[in-house]
């Protein structure tokens, strides 16, 4: 199964927009015919411009590597820091 990318939008309660994301790696291979069930695991998580949490760098799964390294360079080109 391929991996999936959760990205979360809306309003706040002050009115404003706020956005969110989650990122997930379900890759882990699991048999459902088995009653194994594929488990997501949170890798990336953020609420409106800020990382709230972030596995270590060394374990994000390869396919996620440029989207880690993408929203690390927007946090410090915006002055937000990791």
């Amino acid at each position: 199964m391929p991996a999936r990318i959760f990205v979360l939008a809306g309003v706040n309660g002050a009115g404003k927009s706020s956005v969110g994301g989650a990122v997930y790696d379900n890759s882990a291979v699991a048999d459902p015919k088995a009653g194994q069930r594929p488990l997501p695991s949170l890798f990336l998580n953020m609420q409106a411009t800020r990382i709230v949490s972030l596995i270590a760098l060394d374990q994000v799964p390869q396919w996620a590597k440029p989207v880690v390294v993408t929203v690390l360079e927007l946090q410090a080109a915006n002055g937000l820091g990791p």
